[in-house]
């Protein structure tokens, strides 16, 4: 008679060599299929990492509306040297921080794909704008406050050579504009270069050669900066030549910024015994003035509806106009010799200059 410790014998000996030959025995395959995860758990997987992009992209969007739209009125009281909004401007960019700020959190949980890539990029390019505008909405004269500031700018470089050349011209204008503010002007004319090509976004790309010319002002090279004022004007009706409104606007910003350094200029002159050409260039700032002043003041200048523009498919514009600078007007030539107009640069050139990373 077979003992039972036999028969258990025998079984183990077959289980052994149906497993060497290839043939799974009951307690592999049950511990295998413990460890495959179940239909039901990988779409679970599925369905958080879906839910995740949902949430990732509602706050990218969010912030991008912030810093696009909601920003743009204290951005644009800015350019128009009233610093009156920055409060408003720190409050914005600190709520488009808190979107992005959840972003990332929920970024991180993604496994590494191209669409993290593509996400990390947008929020990256969105922070930098959002660290710039808070550092921007918060100085003050204290040199701690624009070192900050210049700091922050300084980042904005990295997009200076992106394809979207709309988003590119929004990262040059700001760079340019914190330098201005933060005391730099000698930086903001390395970013701010006499290209007169037609922009891609003719708000940003208008507001970013206005900002040159005020900057040679602050240099002191105030025919320079009137000279670029006149040449700008020339092309406001090709660049806004699909809104009239916009055009007489940009018009009449090119002729304040315009009069304002024909007023700096005058006292220049009246310093050094200048005083016929001080009170020539003294009297066409005036004239300029009366002209403005015929205008209600909510519908004077070119508004800045979105502070960071993108360029639409079809919608980039690369038509090159002429580069050749123009001498000042009778009036300007009256006032003083314009002798420091600048020649304005290849618009195929545009590289950065060495300082353009704010380094």
């Amino acid at each position: 008679m077979v003992s039972r410790l036999s028969i258990t014998r025998v079984c183990a000996v077959f289980a052994a060599a149906y497993c060497s030959l290839g043939v799974p025995c009951l307690a592999m395959a049950q511990s295998t299929a413990s460890t495959q995860p179940s239909a039901a758990s990988t779409e679970h997987a599925v369905d958080d990492a879906a839910a995740a992009q949902r949430r990732i992209h509602e706050h990218l969007s969010e912030a991008e509306r912030i810093l696009t739209i909601d920003t743009a009125p204290a951005l644009f009281r800015d350019l128009c040297d009233d610093s009156s909004s920055r409060p408003a401007l720190v409050a914005a960019a600190h709520k488009a921080q808190e979107q992005l700020q959840l972003a990332a959190t929920s970024i991180k949980s993604l496994g590494a794909t191209e669409s993290r890539d593509a996400l990390e990029v947008r929020h990256d390019q969105l922070e930098t704008f959002a660290h710039v505008f808070a550092s921007l909405g918060g100085l003050t004269e204290d040199s701690t406050s624009r070192g900050r500031v210049v700091a922050a700018c300084g980042d904005l470089a990295a997009l200076f050579d992106a394809e979207d050349k709309a988003l590119a011209e929004s990262a040059k204008l700001w760079q340019g504009a914190a330098y201005r503010r933060a005391g730099r002007s000698d930086r903001a004319l390395q970013v701010l270069r006499p290209i007169v090509n037609r922009p891609a976004s003719p708000v940003i790309g208008f507001w970013a050669r206005l900002e040159r010319a005020r900057a040679l002002g602050d240099m002191g090279r105030f025919a320079a900066g009137i000279a670029l004022c006149q040449r700008l004007e020339s092309l406001v009706p090709d660049w806004f030549k699909q809104d009239p409104e916009q055009s007489a606007a940009a018009k009449r910003t090119v002729r304040q910024v315009r009069a304002a350094l024909l007023n700096q200029w005058a006292k220049q002159l009246e310093a050094v015994g200048r005083t016929s050409a001080a009170h020539a260039a003294a009297s066409k700032a005036r004239e300029l003035a009366e002209e403005l002043v015929r205008v209600p003041e909510s519908k004077r200048l070119l508004k800045l509806e979105a502070a960071i523009e993108t360029t639409q498919a079809g919608e980039a514009d690369h038509s090159i106009e002429s580069v050749e600078d123009e001498p000042a007007s009778p009036d300007e030539i009256e006032a003083g010799d314009p002798a420091d107009s600048e020649q304005f640069d290849d618009p195929d050139d545009e590289a950065p200059q060495d300082d353009d990373t704010g380094v």
